[in-house]
């Protein structure tokens, strides 16, 4: 095991992130699709850019990881036609997903918490919350 806390953090984060993608793979999203479509269905309408800010997101990045939602059919642009900034919604299809994900992100985080224990979760997000952001 590394002594670097980069390494052994990015490994961390690697085996939390592969965790909910298992969990969230029965509705066909990744943890972070999941968490965009729960922000969209939260938000009224978001534009990207605010989505973006919201999320804490590169707009650029965000833009390529909303392409597999919108190609699933899971949002759609609500934005009058010939306007270039767009008004991301849920779709039904994309609603339905939220809700089933929502239900297996619970279990997960229940079940998460139950291999790590409560005294050790809240260690670890005061230790997270010191960390610098941005």
């Amino acid at each position: 095991k590394s002594q670097c806390h980069c390494m052994t953090m990015r490994r961390a984060s690697k085996a939390v992130t592969d965790f909910y993608d298992a969990k969230l793979a029965a509705c066909g999203v990744t943890v972070v699709q999941f968490g965009l479509l729960r922000r969209i269905g939260n938000l009224d309408d978001p534009s990207v850019t605010e989505l973006a800010n919201a999320m804490e997101l590169e707009r650029s990045t965000l833009v390529r990881t909303l392409r597999p939602l919108f190609d699933a059919g899971l949002i759609e642009d609500r934005a009058a036609p010939g306007t270039r900034n767009r008004q991301l919604r849920l779709t039904r299809a994309g609603e339905k997903v939220a809700d089933k994900g929502t239900r297996l992100w619970n279990q997960a985080q229940q079940e998460l918490e139950q291999k790590v224990g409560s005294g050790a979760r809240t260690v670890v997000h005061a230790l997270l919350g010191t960390l610098p952001t941005g």
